[in-house]
């Protein structure tokens, strides 16, 4: 009897094979030629079929050497020395080049036999080498070491290369070959020491593999690509898995994980991977759910994703396996919600732009709806379709808690007082931003380059309260300022303003002398843009700022490297609060702060959102708790 896909639907394995033959059109007899090269070996041919059934979900796109072009652009940033940006963006502005308007090439269609043949043939071998693969279960080997593409990246014969760098070394540096986390390990130090250039200087599509094995430079889904092929291409089974809106700041991310072959768990890459093969894999950024990319279609929760198929989601995926339990354990999120038409409630959660969904109810009613598997310690939203592709609230925001228990979001009718400092949640890496290269740095002013006789400021702190640490001196007349850093660490600079007035009021026009390579940009020191940064070689200790005239400098203030989500002096601000489903979010108020803080009142209980209406993105939801903010990220 064939085995069903789709209990809904009645749709089987057998099927699938049979639609992807008559999808492939003129090419089903290069497809029928892999499936009769395996017709005497039972598990090949299993293979075979299982490649073959997911054809039709896969594609690349058709260009005319955009693409390319693009590839060449990423390779000078990778060959080039503290290179990390184009450096030559004459040709054609990449930031605006969009791959969604070329043409599909569907591997049903484009795909030869000997192509299918040589990888799985590949495959099979490493399968049958290694050691640790020895138990490996089919569908394991069929998802994780048998694809023979990552997403739409265009298709190349990449394993051998990679097999014969990555595969090679890890013969001569692990013999023992008896445990995929050691091996991953290996395998992960070697990539470390080829680096690896982050760069999303443009959208463009997966880039294909061996593009990868030399071009080391890319955003983090290319170096995801690229570890997952160097690690199957050594015998490794391996995923990526991903969440696609962060509940801190709606961003996205990826990450590789690796099969553990002696528990069946799936461990991020990394250092040290084999002490952590039992150990939790909380790292303290919230990721609300967590999804496996896998190379067949998923069946389970389907039916919940076909009933909401009008809504427009980055979830609705039948290749996402909800992977969520592995990281935050098994539970259950029942929430209240009005939904009188008995539609299928999703999960959202926040953007400034909108709730975004990121999960179907596993059980769904008028007056309540379950989840299954979500990470604790977030705000969600229960939504409906809009039936215009979008969605609206259904019930009132929830905070899942960590002892798994659930409270709503209402207001109260009396209202709480707020004084607030920041938008967004102070991340963990804000202190390192504000500490690195800081502690004991300090100003020289002078009207001579020779900095003789030069009066010398107060040293900065070890770690910067805010964005902006002000250094008053005495009132002299200046025509150069040297900033210099002690200590080994990088210099990092976001910006530094010069005053003629200690009041720090009055800007006194400032450039950098001290020449760099053109790759360095020393110009975002004095930008006025306090996102920007200037990082310095590591050899270089001080850096030379100049004024067109000789001026009189009373004070200095230093911007460390930061996300300038902090009150800002002269910003107008609105707090809004979340009232109801049927009105959504409501203002509370709206005031221009005239310091580092302001205050506002709002109706108690409720979820909070402060906006700067002056400039600025990133903004996150928050409850007033124990006096104070609490962001997503505090919860």
């Amino acid at each position: 009897m064939p085995t069903v896909l789709c209990s809904s639907c009645g749709i089987t394995v057998d099927d699938r094979i049979e639609h992807a033959l008559e999808y492939a059109g003129e090419n089903a007899p290069e497809l029928r030629e892999v499936l009769a090269h395996y017709g005497d070996s039972t598990e090949k041919l299993a293979s075979a079929e299982f490649l073959i059934r997911n054809l039709p979900h896969w594609f690349s796109w058709k260009d005319n050497g955009e693409l390319d072009s693009i590839e060449t652009l990423l390779h000078k940033v990778a060959v080039i020395p503290d290179a990390w940006y184009f450096p030559d963006l004459s040709d054609r502005d990449w930031r605006s080049f969009s791959h969604l308007s070329l043409p599909k090439v569907r591997d049903a269609h484009a795909v030869t036999s000997d192509y299918l043949i040589s990888n799985i043939d590949a495959a099979y071998r490493q399968r049958e080498k290694r050691a640790w693969n020895r138990d490996l279960p089919d569908d394991d080997f069929n998802n994780f070491l048998l694809p023979y593409r990552i997403g739409d990246e265009k298709l190349s014969d990449w394993r051998k290369p990679y097999e014969d760098r990555y595969g090679a070394l890890l013969d001569s540096l692990y013999p023992g070959d008896d445990d995929s986390l050691r091996a991953a390990e290996i395998v992960n130090s070697l990539l470390e020491k080829e680096g690896f250039k982050y760069n999303v200087c443009a959208l463009w599509p997966h880039r294909r593999a061996t593009d990868l094995l030399e071009n080391t430079a890319g955003p983090c889904r290319d170096q995801c690509d690229r570890q997952i092929y160097a690690l199957r291409g050594a015998g490794i089974p391996c995923a990526v898995d991903a969440f696609f809106v962060s509940p801190e700041t709606g961003a996205f991310h990826e990450w590789v994980v690796v099969r553990d072959n002696r528990t069946g768990r799936f461990i991020p890459l990394g250092r040290e991977m084999v002490s952590r093969r039992d150990s939790s894999f909380y790292d303290r950024s919230k990721r609300g759910k967590v999804y496996r990319y896998l190379a067949d279609a998923v069946t389970e929760g389907r039916e919940a994703m076909e009933s909401c198929r009008d809504v427009k989601s980055v979830v609705y995926d039948y290749y996402l396996k909800d992977v969520t339990s592995e990281y935050f354990g098994k539970n259950t999120l029942e929430v209240e919600i009005e939904n009188p038409d008995g539609k299928t409630a999703m999960l959202g959660v926040f953007t400034p732009s909108g709730w975004r969904v990121v999960d179907y109810a596993a059980e769904s009613g008028r007056h309540s709806a379950r989840f299954r598997d979500v990470e604790p310690g977030i705000i969600y939203m229960p939504l409906i379709g809009n039936g215009k592709g979008g969605t609206v609230p259904c019930g009132y925001p929830v905070e899942f808690r960590h002892d798994l228990s659930a409270r709503q979001l209402k207001p109260g009718k009396d209202k709480t007082e707020m004084t607030l400092g920041r938008k967004m949640p102070f991340m963990p890496y804000l202190y390192d931003w504000f500490s690195r290269g800081v502690g004991g740095a300090f100003f020289e002013l002078s009207m001579n380059r020779d900095f003789k006789g030069a009066s010398v400021s107060g040293p900065l702190p070890d770690t910067l309260p805010s964005n902006l640490h002000v250094l008053h001196v005495p009132s002299q007349k200046t025509r150069y300022i040297r900033y210099s850093v002690p200590g080994t660490d990088e210099m990092v600079i976001g910006e530094i303003e010069v005053y003629s007035d200690s009041a720090a009021t009055e800007k006194v026009p400032v450039r950098v002398t001290t020449v760099f390579d053109r790759y360095r940009h020393p110009e975002r020191v004095t930008d006025g843009d306090l996102v920007s940064f200037f990082a310095a070689p590591l050899n270089c200790r001080s850096i030379i700022l100049e004024t067109e005239r000789p001026e009189i400098v009373s004070a200095i203030g230093f911007v460390p490297r930061n996300d300038d989500n902090f009150v800002w002096p002269g910003h107008r601000y609105r707090l809004l609060y979340f009232d109801s489903p049927e009105k959504g979010w409501q203002t509370a108020g709206e005031k221009v702060a005239d310091g580092r803080e302001i205050t506002m009142s709002a109706p108690e209980g409720a979820l909070y959102w402060l906006r700067d209406l002056t400039k600025g993105r990133e903004e996150e939801i928050f409850v007033w708790r124990d006096n104070r903010q609490t962001f997503v990220h505090d919860l």
